[in-house]
């Protein structure tokens, strides 16, 4: 069985990348989540689990509603032991947010979300998710999400963002880019910049480059069956994307692949699949 993907309104383009239905909580245990920048919202109904970031940092995953956690590692979630089967009201939505969502969305500093998961404070859980899960088709509640996250945004009167220009110039030069450059291009300084980054995206445009820039070589490696040698982004030697893998994820090119495409025990989420806009 496999998670549900369904993109978000055209109100909430530059926020929310895809809504994830997940029917089996079981399912978490096989899923790698790479890092690339953004993080979920997860509307969480009482599921006990846990998430571990590489290498050993473990964090409790709070009961009700959340705010997912930004890293520039690699992170499993597991179901608890404790959870038993028919007692959880499934399915679970979770809402992947781009990589200046939560900013626009809650009007706050990203940077807090590198320490572990938030929970949703009460007053706008109330306001704005309190008739989730209360509809009798998952479209239903999709569409509540849409005017609930919509509602949000727009409670706060943003103005456009100087940094949704930056990470779209990052991608346009595919993550190889000079960040001092980047700065005088948008006319700021390079201080400037990385306090806006860290507020707004959550860390540095250094360790954002890095890890979208990963991000893609592995799904490259992956999902195109591309050979090392072949990659669009080089490294200076195998040796050296060898220790990025181990430092990110916790192994080298080749086990991942193993795992992912030979023994199919791990699946990367981000890794080709399709999108259903109905469910």
């Amino acid at each position: 069985m496999q998670y549900n993907v369904i993109l978000p309104d055209e109100r909430l383009r530059g926020i929310v990348k895809h809504y994830v239905i997940i029917p089996d909580m079981a399912i978490l245990d096989k899923i790698l989540f790479l890092p690339n920048g953004g993080n979920f919202l997860i509307f969480n109904r009482g599921v006990e689990i846990y998430v571990k970031v590489h290498p050993d940092k473990i964090f409790d995953l709070p009961k009700g509603y959340s705010i997912g956690i930004k890293s520039t590692k690699a992170r499993k979630t597991f179901l608890s032991l404790n959870t038993l089967d028919g007692v959880i009201s499934l399915p679970v939505i979770m809402v992947e947010l781009l990589p200046t969502g939560y900013h626009k969305l809650f009007n706050s500093d990203a940077s807090v979300l590198q320490n572990g998961y938030l929970e949703i404070e009460e007053d706008i859980t109330k306001k704005y998710f309190s008739k989730l899960y209360e509809h009798e088709r998952i479209a239903e509640d999709i569409q509540y999400l849409n005017d609930s996250l919509f509602a949000l945004y727009d409670s706060h009167k943003h103005k456009t963002l100087c940094l949704d220009g930056v990470l779209e110039k990052i991608l346009e030069l595919n993550f190889e880019v000079n960040i001092s450059d980047l700065a005088e291009e948008f006319g700021c300084t390079r201080r400037t910049l990385e306090r806006q980054f860290k507020k707004v995206v959550g860390m540095s445009p250094r360790d954002y480059i890095f890890i979208s820039k990963l991000c893609k070589t592995i799904l490259e490696y992956i999902d195109e069956g591309k050979s090392l040698k072949d990659m669009e982004y080089v490294y200076i030697d195998n040796a050296h994307l060898n220790k990025v893998f181990q430092n990110v994820i916790g192994c080298v090119p080749s086990k991942l692949f193993n795992d992912v495409v030979i023994d199919k025990n791990t699946q990367i989420y981000q890794s080709k699949r399709v999108v259903n806009d109905e469910v």
